[in-house]
């Protein structure tokens, strides 16, 4: 299932929240398949979001899923979704994405009778919608700001209906700046259900219909604005009171049962009655210094109460998720009362999960390391093994490999010792994908090699294949021909064994690419044509997309333009047929590489400049973040060179949200050779510096002597000593480095 981007950049009928027919999308989903059917597969999309680490698209899934659970009437999961998609956005810097949700959001709270709460969404979604310079936004989120004080103060959604007017001709205007001819005095609708459809100059004739129906009340009905300023000021009081009474009470009622449960040797929670109690106890405590205090609000006082209670009430709970239960647990194990070992190492797992998912890094690699130990301690190899991997896949998602090498080689040994093959090869893989992005291509090599004798002897052909593949991408990437060649055709042939003719036609392109690296022209041609002809039989067309790639690729190093043009647009045309952005992409980046070897700047730039639009719809931003590097390039060369700052930039940012170094220090070298170029040493020297800190967090050797050499040549007129220094380890890194 496909989804769209909440990205609406100004377009008119459709700014300033989902699109209404995303509704009936959801509707139609939910007659086609069933609501069971259709949630599980919202929920199927966020899996392959989070595996891809795509922040984007998995905002726009939980904005669908918000969608969904609204046309069901399931408010509550649907104001949850709105609300990790509000989350999402923000994260990924979408403004307008974000001001979609938050006006959602309010829609929802409007339909739970969260009135206050719904007024203050959609203000905050005006806010959002401003920044993002989205003027029908705005206009959409004013006008529902409008309609919801229409019932408790006339005076304000008089004047929130006044700007929505203004905002939506503003629309108008930069939607059709020469407009149609148009009714001069159209028929209105008595009711709006929702504004989104309707088109900016209608919606500015229904808003001031709107306004003209409020002054036209007696006058008694509108409330003034000094009334309304004194209310604040009241309302203000009595939060920052309560606030501070029921926190004070709340601390005091949970320092004490924290100090009551070490002496007792109690896990809490402890008797659910008990702690009805005592949480009645604390809300009439609070409440009796509300009164005293003179707080007249009735919702801080019944706020403050509910929260009261539900934070004693739930305080085992809340300790599993913050610190305090840490030192409980380590002290109970201590002293040798109370607490279950193999329970608390599970809590740990789980609160290193919760810690992850709020970036407290640090929380969760303590959690995970004295998980490990209690497992270990307890000899539970199972358990044990599940930490390691799990501190393994933390520590490289925020990039530290050498931590994860460290934890992977622990699990390995007990995978050895249980004499469990399956887990024995995913670690060794993980492992070499690990050593490879570091460059440190003997370990991976030794990894694929034990890893492929372990699927030998299981007789798993299939993992074989893909085994081999890996092996022969890192030869081919070290220049080492005949190994490459050896593990190519080792793959060919046991492909063949299976019968499967796609993972045929795939291991054939990547003996094309080793034939175009080692000159093997005729070797890679007849590559092509057979994987070609095999995903022909199998009416694979995004195969023979990927195979027409090939091609283009093939005859762009022959530096045949003509026949690699053709090439590529045989690809795009099925591409195209398959609606694969991310391939049609590939191909435009490939055509503005082509044109630029032409020395044709204008449609180099404007193919890359499509390649980044189509990457941005398919929600692929390491794609994105390539073709801006190449863009950005184009325009250094050009001249341009704010242009190729920005392009530059924009990368970098992206692939440090990612998480993706290697191409963080590509980006970096980029603004370094820009900064050079211009003579600004410093901002240079900067950028090479931490490129350099992030080649030697991955251990990349090559990484290092590049920017090492370039560091030199930089300060080779202001520096000269530091300078030669530069060289010399670049040298020594140079030399003693090995494949």
């Amino acid at each position: 299932m496909r989804f769209g981007s909440s990205n609406n950049n100004g377009h008119e009928g459709n700014n300033g929240a989902a699109s209404p027919g995303q509704f009936a999308q959801a509707q139609d989903l939910i007659a086609e398949r069933g609501p069971d059917e259709a949630r599980a597969t919202f929920e199927e999309a966020l899996v392959r979001c989070r595996r891809a680490g795509d922040l984007d698209m998995e905002a726009v899934v939980y904005q669908r899923l918000g969608d969904l659970e609204r046309a069901l009437c399931r408010f509550a999961d649907a104001s949850q979704a709105y609300e990790r998609a509000v989350t999402l956005f923000h994260r990924v810097e979408d403004l307008t994405g974000e001001a979609d949700a938050v006006l959602s959001l309010g829609d929802v709270q409007l339909l739970l009778g969260c009135d206050a709460d719904a007024r203050q969404l959609y203000g905050k979604a005006s806010k959002l919608f401003e920044d993002a310079h989205n003027t029908r936004g705005r206009a959409n989120a004013r006008f529902k700001l409008a309609e919801a004080y229409l019932t408790i103060n006339s005076t304000i959604a008089y004047q929130h209906f006044l700007r929505a007017a203004e905002l939506y001709e503003a629309a108008d205007v930069e939607a059709c700046p020469e407009p149609p001819l148009r009714i001069a005095d159209p028929p209105l609708p008595d009711t709006i259900e929702d504004c989104r459809p309707i088109e900016s100059w209608l919606m500015a004739k229904i808003a001031l219909r709107e306004a003209a129906a409020i002054n036209a009340l007696p006058e008694p009905i509108r409330e003034s604005v000094p009334e309304l300023t004194a209310r604040r000021r009241h309302f203000w009081r009595d939060s920052l009171a309560g606030l501070l009474i029921f926190g004070i009470v709340g601390a005091i009622f949970y320092a004490a049962m924290l100090l009551a449960t070490i002496p007792t040797g109690f896990v809490l929670p402890l008797n659910n009655v008990v702690f009805a109690a005592i949480a009645l106890l604390a809300v009439g405590s609070a409440l009796y210094l509300a009164r005293r205090a003179s707080i007249q609000s009735p919702s801080v006082r019944l706020v403050g109460a509910i929260v009261l209670f539900a934070i004693v009430f739930n305080n085992s709970s809340m300790l599993d998720t913050t610190g305090p239960a840490g030192w409980l647990d380590a002290l109970q194990l201590r002293l040798g009362f109370g607490g279950n070992p193999s329970m608390i190492a599970n809590r740990l797992m789980q609160r290193a999960a919760v810690s992850r998912s709020y970036r407290r890094d640090e929380d969760a690699r303590t959690a995970y390391n004295r998980a490990v130990t209690l497992y270990r301690n307890l000899g539970d190899r199972a358990g044990e093994t599940a930490a390691l991997l799990a501190s393994a896949e933390f520590e490289r998602s925020v990039d530290n490999p050498d931590r994860a090498l460290m934890w992977y080689n622990q699990a390995l040994k007990l995978y050895q010792e249980r004499r469990d093959l399956r887990g024995d090869v995913r670690v060794r893989l993980t492992a070499a994908d690990i050593t490879r992005a570091g460059r440190q291509f003997g370990q991976a090599r030794e990894q694929y090699k034990g890893a492929l004798k372990l699927q030998q002897q299981e007789g798993d052909r299939a993992a074989q294949v893909r085994t081999l593949l890996k092996l022969g991408d890192l030869e081919r990437a070290v220049h080492r021909e005949e190994p490459s060649k050896d593990a190519y055709e080792r793959a060919l042939n046991l492909s063949r064994q299976i019968g499967d003719q796609s993972m045929q036609a795939g291991v054939l392109l990547r003996i094309a690419k080793f034939g175009q690296l080692f000159r093997k022209i005729d070797d890679a041609r007849e590559a092509c044509a057979r994987a070609l002809n095999l995903y022909r039989q199998l009416d694979d067309a995004r195969g023979q997309a990927a195979a027409w790639l090939h091609v283009g690729d093939l005859e762009t190093s022959l530096v045949r333009a003509d026949p690699a043009r053709k090439a590529y647009q045989q690809s795009l045309s099925l591409y195209q047929a398959v609606n694969d952005r991310v391939g049609e992409g590939r191909v435009h980046q490939r055509l503005g590489r082509l044109a630029q070897n032409l020395n044709q700047p204008d449609r180099a730039r404007s193919m890359f400049a499509r390649a980044v639009e189509l990457y941005q719809e398919a929600a692929y931003r390491v794609g994105a973040s390539r073709a801006l590097l190449s863009l950005g390039a184009l325009d250094q060369t050009a001249g341009h060179i704010d242009a190729a700052r920005e392009a530059y930039t924009k990368a970098l940012n992206t692939y440090q949200e990612l998480g993706d170094t290697p191409h963080q220090c590509s980006a970096l070298l980029r603004l370094g050779d820009l900064d050079t170029l211009l003579g600004h040493t410093e901002r240079a020297r900067d950028s090479y510096t931490r490129a350099l800190s992030l080649y030697e967090r991955l251990g990349d050797r090559n990484g290092q002597a590049t920017v090492l050499n370039r560091l030199g040549r930089l300060l080779e007129s202001v520096e000269p000593d530091l300078a030669r220094q530069y060289g010399t380890r670049a040298l020594k890194l140079h030399f003693g480095s090995s494949d």
